[in-house]
Parts: C-alpha cells; sequence; structure tokens
C-alpha cells in the first residue's frame, strides 16, 4: 500500500469511527455534517413524535452505517487502481469479495429497513417492543 492508500484508511477509519460512536466535531456539527442535521427533514419533530422520530432515526442510522465499508471500496479503488476494487471483471478473489460483501451489506440492510417502515414503522422492533406494553406508541 502507497502513503496515500494508508492515509485515506487512517482518515476514513477515524471518521467512521466518529460517525459510529457519535462524537463528531463541533465544526463538523456546526457546518452541518452529522446525519441528524442531513436528515431533520426526514426525522420530523423529536418533541411531538418522540417514538417515531427515533425509529426513522434508528433506520437511517443503519442504511448509512452499511454503505460505510462501499465507501471505503470505492475510496480505496479509486486510489489504488491496481487493486481493481472498481473493476471486477479484472478482479482477484479477494478484491471479488471485498465488493460483493460492500455492496451485499447495504442490498440487505434497506430491504430489512424498508420491512420496518411499511404498515406505519409497526414492523420496527421498537415498535414491536412497546406493543407489548398495549398502548398506543403514535
Amino acid at each position: 500500500m502507497e502513503s496515500s492508500s494508508l492515509l485515506f484508511t487512517a482518515v476514513f477509519l477515524f471518521y467512521a469511527a466518529m460517525e459510529v460512536m457519535g462524537m463528531m466535531p463541533q465544526e463538523i456539527q456546526s457546518a452541518g455534517g452529522t446525519l441528524s442535521y442531513m436528515f431533520a427533514s426526514f426525522y420530523g419533530d423529536q418533541e411531538l413524535n418522540f417514538v417515531k422520530y427515533h425509529m426513522k432515526r434508528t433506520t437511517v442510522m443503519w442504511v448509512v452505517h452499511s454503505l460505510l465499508p462501499l465507501c471505503y471500496s470505492v475510496g480505496l479503488g479509486l486510489l489504488e487502481p491496481e487493486l481493481h476494487l472498481l473493476d471486477p471483471w479484472n478482479a482477484d478473489q479477494p478484491a471479488l469479495i471485498v465488493l460483493v460483501v460492500s455492496l451485499a451489506l447495504p442490498a440487505c440492510v434497506a430491504t430489512v429497513c424498508f420491512y420496518w417502515s411499511t404498515d406505519n414503522w409497526s414492523r420496527h422492533p421498537l415498535a414491536v417492543l412497546l406493543a407489548q406494553f398495549n398502548r398506543p406508541w403514535m
């Protein structure tokens, strides 16, 4: 690996760790670089509909976090063309595995999240848990 690939990997891992743990620096938060800010119109108002807000928020987090391996593969493929990460016809076996996994993961997660969102979010794990208490959550 070249130094540019190592730098990309280090920066990507640092950003991914901050994103997953929710510890973005104040500069990024104030510039609107957080998922909460980017998807605020989709989430709705937390104070008016607390449960639905958090169901949508966890769903978006699942989808975005499942895209991290694909983003890393594309970035590394652009920096290291000899790995053939973006050219599956000329790639070797490990590169194909990375490509298939990084494409299959978001597809599976998107399918599960779509299932959760059907029937007015009643299939979301939080809705199923709250339904056990037999109280309306919406």
